[in-house]
């Protein structure tokens, strides 16, 4: 596990201006400090909050079962897990617009 100590050496040889992105060139638009002690860095923004852990939820790409009919729509950081619609409050368009503002 990368630790923020560790992040942080590495980053004091980096200039200020360099991009921060995953290994298929996408950006990271959204951080958010758990309170696990767990810095979260996403290429996603968030979709809404987890009715059980209350923390953000993000989409997945995870389809679930297709034989059940069940897919899942947000994937949990929180409890590491994917989410059905029911499981998350789904933001409004205007709760989009005011979480845009956190996004990096």
């Amino acid at each position: 596990m990368l630790t923020v100590k560790e992040l942080k050496r590495f980053l004091n040889n980096c200039p200020d201006d360099m991009v921060v992105q995953t290994e298929q060139n996408d950006e990271i638009v959204h951080m958010v400090n758990m309170n696990d002690n767990t810095l979260i860095l996403s290429k996603n923004k968030p979709i809404g909050y987890c009715k059980r852990s209350g923390y953000y939820v993000y989409p997945t790409d995870n389809q679930g079962c297709e034989e059940c009919g069940n897919s899942y729509v947000a994937f949990s950081p929180a409890l590491d897990e994917d989410l059905f619609s029911f499981e998350f409050h789904m933001f409004t368009e205007d709760e989009l617009k005011e979480k845009a503002k956190e996004c990096l």
